[in-house]
């Protein structure tokens, strides 16, 4: 269960960093009750682009797989090593 929760920690932890850098969260604002919603669709859209391609979110087909994919799936792709072809910290 602590591992479980670590890595949803890091999931959420990587989804905060997106949305600050894509301007869904400002300086320092903290997430709150009122953003969150926001804070989530902004990074969580990019997160998916990073993984699966720009276009993704254009193929209508495949945003339900995007929308109901598990926080360890995304965990798996956030920490994937450097040397592998989808690293998203390097897009």
């Amino acid at each position: 269960m602590r591992q479980n929760f670590c890595k949803a920690r890091k999931v959420m932890e990587k989804l905060e960093h997106m949305a600050r850098d894509k301007g869904g969260l400002e300086g320092q604002e903290k997430v709150t009750v009122e953003n969150y919603q926001n804070c989530f669709d902004t990074a969580y859209k990019k997160l998916i682009e990073k993984i699966y391609g720009d276009d993704s979110w254009k193929k209508e087909n495949e945003k339900k797989k995007y929308e109901s994919l598990s926080y360890i799936t995304v965990y798996k792709y956030i920490r994937r090593p450097p040397a592998e072809a989808n690293d998203i910290d390097s897009r």
